[in-house]
């Protein structure tokens, strides 16, 4: 996956996805700024408390709202929904701008859509652009993402895979220290979660689009 973002000129997402998780699981995480979504709990204590945070994020912010944002951005993008594409970013900001991640976020998005812009002949990044320079709309990471499967034709189930892995490759590089931790409750954690993402997956997508494996 990552040598088609690369070829396609687009890997710097990646990045961003992994500065963004990193931004979860560093700095924010030790001063108690957990959460995206409500009721994640408080500082974890232990390394079992973090693994147990770490899946609970995966599972409760990427795989119940992330994953469904960029497949509805995906959607819209391929098929020149830009109004609907527009509707999903405001509401998805509605929904998320009061929450502690929100502007990293954002300006994530921004950042990658704003690559994306000497593609003169893709009219969905184009209007994006536009709306986003307006205020019209703020190009957050999810739909940016999705709109980047769409426009490069990049397989939808391997691209919504790849984008939960970065996003826990980022809260293991980001876990607290933990005095004497070992590498258990990251195995752990990674273990558990990539157990949980292939049946998730195939409760949410559309039966007719493939798993591209490789």
């Amino acid at each position: 996956m990552e040598d088609v973002l690369k070829q396609s000129g687009d890997d710097v997402l990646l990045g961003d996805v992994r500065a963004l998780a990193r931004s979860v699981g560093g700095e924010p995480l030790r001063a108690g700024c957990l959460a995206t979504s409500g009721g994640l709990g408080t500082l974890p204590a232990s390394p079992a408390e973090w693994a147990a945070w770490a899946g609970r994020y995966v599972r409760e912010v990427v795989v119940s709202e992330e994953w469904p944002a960029v497949l509805q951005a995906w959607s819209h993008a391929s098929t020149g929904r830009v109004k609907e594409l527009l509707e999903l970013d405001r509401a998805w900001g509605e929904r998320v701008g009061n929450r502690p991640l929100a502007e990293a976020s954002f300006r994530a998005g921004q950042r990658q859509l704003n690559r994306l812009r000497p593609l003169r002949d893709a009219r969905v990044v184009q209007r994006y652009l536009d709306a986003v320079a307006q205020g019209r709309a703020h190009g957050w990471h999810p739909m940016v993402y999705g709109v980047m499967l769409a426009v490069f034709g990049l397989p939808l189930r391997q691209g919504l895979m790849h984008y939960a892995d970065q996003v826990l490759g980022g809260l293991v590089e980001g876990r607290p220290c933990f005095s004497g931790e070992a590498d258990v409750a990251c195995r752990k954690v990674v273990e558990d979660v990539g157990a949980m993402l292939v049946p998730a997956l195939g409760r949410l997508m559309p039966p007719m689009v493939p798993l591209v494996v490789g």
